[in-house]
């Protein structure tokens, strides 16, 4: 993705949220393991999950919508789990699992 996007409904929390849309198959099939495991939220963490990295949630976000980026590659190394309530990480996984 070269450009900035909106979730403009999103399932919880404050909206809109803009995110940068990450192309990754592996990622993908790191978040369909974890379907199997654990019940996806409906509309949510399904077969309508977006991989993506939040940058910004309410507020000004949909300032942002279509502001240009570059593209870039990165290395993920480590899985972060968070807890949604308390925004503190509760586990971690290196990578490649």
């Amino acid at each position: 993705m070269t450009e900035v996007d909106l979730f403009r409904q999103p399932p919880t929390g404050k909206a809109p949220v803009a995110y940068l849309a990450v192309e990754s198959p592996e990622l993908l099939r790191v978040h369909e393991a974890l379907c199997e495991v654990f019940d996806p939220v409906p509309g949510f963490e399904g077969d309508e999950y977006d991989p993506h990295v939040t940058i910004c949630r309410g507020g000004d976000a949909a300032d942002l919508l279509g502001r240009g980026i570059e593209p870039f590659e990165w290395t993920v190394e480590r899985l972060a789990f968070w807890h949604p309530g308390r925004e503190l990480e509760v586990e971690s996984v290196s990578l490649p699992a």
